[in-house]
């Protein structure tokens, strides 16, 4: 049926549907890459003043999207803790491309962890070490801030442990993946609990 209805209604649906409604919801800007960003805006809004204000916010947070590692390596610098928290061990959406992508049921685990190496999802990476996780799937060695950087296995998108998070935010300091037995960078989520425990 979907199929039938993409290749037989996608202009109007892509004008009415995705135009008309989607592509001017602010947060959906979160999803396009730096090398689309300048082509979405000019799909979603043309030439049309009246969309001038929106799209200055939309660059403006574009512009701190792009030049994110540069500021929030700053903001450390600056006493600001970072943390990283991704969830994984699901395929992404089947509408964003590839179905191959460790992910959280929605983002894809790179992305969330800014910069993490997974492999495929249903495969392992075929090698460890001192930033690898227990399972074989991610190394965390890529990431930008590999020791601020937790991941929690079993975690869809929307799936969060309150306890760990508490443990995060009352920290004294920048949290690191080194100042708990409780909450080492690889955790396992149990998703009826909202709990965490660590990857073996």
């Amino acid at each position: 049926m979907l199929e039938y209805v993409l290749d037989n209604c996608f202009d109007e649906l892509y004008d009415g549907a995705i135009t008309g409604l989607l592509a001017r919801m602010p947060g959906i800007f979160n999803f396009v890459t730096a090398e689309y960003f300048d082509k979405a805006i000019e799909n979603a809004f043309g030439d049309d003043p009246k969309y001038t204000v929106l799209i200055e916010r939309l660059t403006r947070y574009h512009n701190a999207q792009v030049n994110a590692e540069s500021l929030l390596k700053t903001a450390q610098e600056n006493g600001t803790a970072i943390i990283f928290i991704c969830n994984y061990g699901f395929a992404t959406l089947p509408l964003l491309g590839d179905e191959s992508q460790q992910a959280d049921g929605v983002i894809d685990a790179k992305n969330t962890s800014f910069g993490g190496t997974f492999a495929p999802y249903g495969e392992t990476l075929g090698y460890s070490g001192k930033y690898c996780s227990p399972d074989g799937i991610v190394d965390a060695s890529t990431c930008v801030f590999p020791d601020s950087t937790w991941f929690i296995s079993g975690f869809f998108h929307v799936d969060q442990s309150e306890e760990f998070l508490d443990w995060l935010y009352t920290f004294d300091g920048q949290p690191t993946i080194y100042d708990s037995e409780d909450y080492p960078q690889f955790l396992v989520g149990d998703r009826d609990e909202q709990s965490v425990s660590p990857q073996k």
